[in-house]
């Protein structure tokens, strides 16, 4: 069931940016994740041993794709290039696809989603062979009509407009172009004035996603809401059995709550109905709100199979929260939490953490960590960051990581900085205490780092006209660490160092020499 909601939520969520559009939606979003989401669901089905149930002799009916692909074929291959065609005159922007969408000529300017956008007093353009005008009612144009009002077009054999030119009824293979997505349909009823209107039976090409698909029925019911019957989606090449595809019964987006619903979802592994999932409730927008993230899956040596299940928290604007539940098939269940806030006046930072209760791999010991990141920005010229982190054993990360880069790290530092840049950058100075967490207990306290009570670093650099530079260097650290383990030596043996560097160059440089000499000054 995760899985069916990592599916269909990556589907839901791209292919309503494109359906959006369709009725004034301003973004897109990249469908590489929706290709990752598809082979999740593969690699799951293959590790699981989760098959189709058919027989030999078993014929699956056609899916709604397939029985509606011919009615369409015309529509996708008038602008679809396959790959031996693109290659060589396209750079296509899409991995998914073997050949690449293109649009006609001097429909670009309708591709821009940036600019012309619609707004009240958009004029409107309109052309046509031949046309009837009755001021007192409705006016007929036939052959080859064209509507163009900003950055929406449309096409058809036969337009009628009402006696205030506001709504329009457009019939006979229905081109409309709008935020680049390029539709066929059999009728087009849409009101200029209010943009709500009705779609019948309309193909889909988004050039930009390289996706492509069909509604029975697209109804803007008003200027937030879209209603779809009949969906389907995919980024395939246009053939009448994709490799894989999307089916919805309904799709239901307001754009004022920022949330889509969806029901009867069907994911399609050429012919084969791979995962569904009845009803789903979705973003279409950037707008935070609570729900399940995208879980994932995973395989690691130490751990075995893992599976984690994010949930985000929007609690307030300035502070929100991510709890994962976590499970790892050798060592159990662990909870995970990124706590993120920003304040009004002492900077922004996030505390994250984890906890794993009586790992019986590792001698029954509760396995947990805990790490803070702050800054803050006192003034322009001086911030203030601190990193402060705990980790309960030397072999957390390379046992409990999810990351294939994880590696151990002994030494846990905790370091408060402040830091200060002068405006015109020619002086540098910083302040640091650092003190580090050590993991393994076998190391030596004589091999263990020094702890800085504090250090002071000072830069300063400048320059004089014809090439002569010159600058300072301070550094001083009192150094500390204890040494419980010897004898004979002081217990917390520590050290003041004071380094201080003076230097004067000056460039010499012609076309063809380069010369700088300098002196040092420097106190140890």
């Amino acid at each position: 069931m995760c899985v069916s909601v990592v599916v269909s939520g990556f589907f839901l969520y791209h292919a309503s940016k494109i359906i959006l559009s369709l009725a004034d939606m301003r973004t897109f979003f990249s469908l590489r994740l929706l290709e990752q989401a598809c082979f999740i669901a593969v690699t799951t089905m293959l590790i699981t041993g989760v098959r189709p149930a058919f027989s030999k002799t078993f014929t699956l009916p056609n899916n709604q794709y397939t029985a509606q692909f011919t009615q369409g074929a015309d529509f996708y291959s008038k602008h679809y290039q396959p790959q031996s065609a693109s290659s060589s005159t396209l750079s296509s922007s899409s991995t998914l696809c073997s050949g690449q969408f293109v649009m006609p000529l001097g429909w670009q300017d309708q591709l821009t989603t940036s600019k012309n956008r619609i707004n009240d007093q958009s004029p409107t353009v309109i052309e046509a062979d031949r046309g009837y005008y009755n001021p007192q009612g409705e006016s007929q144009l036939e052959g080859n009509v064209r509507i163009q009002q900003a950055n929406r077009q449309i096409q058809a054999q036969q337009v009628t407009l009402d006696a205030d030119q506001v709504h329009a009824k457009a019939t006979g293979q229905v081109e409309f172009v709008q935020d680049g997505i390029l539709t066929q349909s059999d009728q087009v009823n849409y009101n200029l004035a209010t943009q709500t209107g009705t779609v019948q039976q309309s193909f889909y090409i988004s050039p930009s996603q390289q996706a492509h698909g069909y509604a029975a029925r697209i109804e803007r019911r008003d200027a937030q809401t879209v209603a779809l019957s009949q969906v389907t989606f995919s980024t395939c090449s246009p053939v009448a059995v994709p490799a894989w595809h999307f089916e919805a019964d309904q799709l239901i987006l307001d754009e004022n709550k920022g949330r889509g619903i969806s029901k009867n979802t069907t994911f399609y592994v050429k012919r084969f109905p791979l995962l569904q999932i009845p009803y789903f409730n979705f973003p279409i927008d950037n707008r935070r709100s609570s729900g399940f993230l995208v879980p994932s899956i995973g395989y690691t040596n130490n751990g075995g199979l893992q599976l984690s299940v994010p949930y985000y928290l929007n609690l307030a604007p300035h502070y929100d929260l991510t709890v994962t539940p976590r499970y790892i098939n050798q060592h159990g269940f662990m909870l995970e939490g990124d706590f993120g806030y920003l304040t009004a006046q002492r900077g922004q930072g996030k505390i994250w953490g984890s906890y794993l209760a009586h790992d019986d791999r590792y001698n029954g010991a509760d396995r947990k960590d805990l790490h803070w990141l702050h800054q803050w920005n006192i003034r322009p010229e001086l911030t203030l960051n601190t990193d402060w982190n705990y980790v309960s054993d030397k072999d957390f990360f390379t046992d409990l990581s999810n990351s294939p880069d994880s590696q151990d790290d002994v030494y846990q530092p905790r370091t408060v900085t402040l830091d200060y840049r002068s405006d015109n950058r020619k002086l540098n100075a910083q302040l640091k205490v650092q003190t580090f967490q050590v993991l393994d207990q076998r190391i030596a306290d004589i091999d263990r780092p020094y702890a800085r009570l504090p250090q002071l670093l000072i830069d300063y650099q400048d320059s004089i006209s014809n090439g002569l530079n010159y600058g300072f260097t301070h550094d001083s650290a009192y150094f500390r660490k204890n040494l419980d383990d010897r004898v004979n030596v002081p217990k917390y043996p520590s050290g003041l160092r004071i380094y201080n560097n003076l230097y004067a160059q000056y460039v010499y440089h012609t076309p063809w020499l380069w010369v700088v000499p300098q002196v040092n000054v420097r106190n140890l």
